[in-house]
């Protein structure tokens, strides 16, 4: 019974300890994995859902101006003094000509009613509704933004990620290569056959590959961290990559293949809303007309107190219709109208900028991919005819047929193909995630 309980109680600590059974492995097969994870747990992203929902709400909530506003109230009076109201004397049978002063009414008094008010024409509340609907637009397109961007981001780090794969498994693929190099020339080394520096010269190249792996480890790492954080993921999760990279990437583009640019759409919407606020401003030297009615019933008393007999209440109801006529405030609208006249003027200069801009930005975009592929598709030539140049040259030192330094420019030919080829992909891929959102 005690070991049962003293297994029970390590058990239980051991559930509670930190980061234990709350981390969780994720493996992600592809590109869409990773940015399906990222739009379901970025709490950035997040965030833009919620707003954008606020805004929706807060666009369907301006409209409700259209609606009468119906309120039903009650309220009592208790008439401490009476008003004092003059009469022709002679009502009374006084003398012609002359007043009194007469007191009309009960001390207390009670109405209870429904009051209907509805704008009939309230040109500034219809604009700013149409403002919150392009508020509601802006905040969406801000969204997609931000969903463009963290495509953009989570594309550049899976695919330095995969790219840094495929570095290590080449750099191991190397290591082993100078380690029998280095091998293989220690024991000349020991039988009198090479110098010292040629040893040493072997072991710096082993060592090279070993910095190149550390480092392509390190990026790695780097990349799984950064993905981890778009992804909403925590420091105790787990995150694997089952794909290889491939050579495989889409046909050369052009600019206009490219989908609208956020940016000038983004820039569209603030000059549109400028706009409005124009018309909003200039709305405020427009009347306004409204109906309101009241349904209702009085009760006077002399007492306090209050009956609900329907004998005791008398009908009470009337209907009005307001007009309001705006004639004079100090010239404050006029000086309004003028100043978002010229916020108009400005966001039309930004429109204008970013279509140029957007434009030239595209277009550069496009060819610096076009150029990363060529370049890669050489890098990539060069890299398979170093590797050829490497493994014959290496089977001739072993032979004994050619020296170490003979051996060595070969492989650091390679190495250096090796590294060109790798930063090719790098950059291309990196080209490549800024365009993927927008194919």
């Amino acid at each position: 019974m005690a070991k049962i309980f003293i297994g029970l109680l390590i058990f239980l600590c051991l559930g509670f300890m930190p980061g234990n059974g709350n981390a969780q492995q994720v493996t992600l097969n592809s590109l869409q994995d990773a940015l399906k994870l990222g739009f379901d747990q970025n709490p950035d992203y997040q965030n833009f859902l919620l707003n954008q929902e606020q805004a929706e709400l807060s666009y369907k909530q301006s409209k409700s101006y259209r609606l009468p506003n119906i309120t039903g109230s009650f309220n009592g009076q208790r008439n401490v003094d009476l008003p004092t109201t003059p009469l022709p004397a002679e009502i009374f049978g006084g003398e012609p000509g002359t007043t009194i002063n007469t007191q009309f009414g009960q001390e207390y008094t009670y109405n209870a009613g429904i009051n209907i008010n509805k704008q009939l024409f309230n040109r500034s509340m219809s604009l700013q509704s149409k403002l919150m609907k392009m508020s509601s637009e802006m905040v969406a397109i801000e969204k997609e933004q931000f969903q463009e961007l963290l495509t953009q981001q989570i594309s550049l780090y899976y695919y330095t990620a995969l790219t840094s794969q495929k570095a290590i498994s080449i750099s191991k693929m190397d290591l082993e290569t100078t380690l029998e190099i280095s091998s293989l020339t220690k024991d000349r080394y020991e039988q009198g056959l090479i110098d010292l520096v040629a040893y040493n010269k072997a072991l710096i190249s082993e060592n090279g590959v070993k910095q190149n792996l550390l480092s392509s480890e390190q990026l790695l790492s780097d990349c799984l961290t950064e993905l981890k954080i778009l992804m909403g993921m925590g420091l105790e999760d787990q995150l694997l990559m089952t794909e290889e990279i491939t050579y495989e990437l889409p046909a050369l583009l052009q600019a206009d293949q490219l989908n609208s640019n956020l940016k000038v759409m983004n820039a569209e919407s603030k000059m549109n809303q400028a706009d409005l606020n124009v018309k909003i401003s200039q709305s405020a030297l427009l009347p306004s007309l409204s109906i309101n009615s009241y349904f209702g019933r009085q009760q006077f008393r002399d007492d306090f107190g209050l009956s609900l007999n329907s004998d005791s209440w008398s009908d009470y109801s009337y209907l009005s219709l307001n007009l309001s006529i705006p004639i004079f405030n100090g010239f404050s609208n006029r000086r309004e109208i003028k100043k978002n006249k010229i916020n108009y003027n400005m966001a039309q200069n930004d429109h204008k900028e970013a279509e140029k801009t957007a434009k030239l930005e595209d277009q550069l975009l496009i060819k610096q991919y076009q150029s990363g592929r060529r370049e890669a598709t050489l890098a990539e030539d060069n890299f398979n005819l170093t590797a050829v140049n490497e493994e014959l040259t290496y089977q001739k030192y072993e032979e004994g047929l050619i020296s170490l330094d003979a051996y060595l420019r070969v492989f650091e030919e390679y190495l250096r193909a090796e590294s060109a080829y790798l930063n090719s992909i790098s950059k291309l891929y990196n080209l490549y995630s800024q365009i993927f959102p927008r194919i």
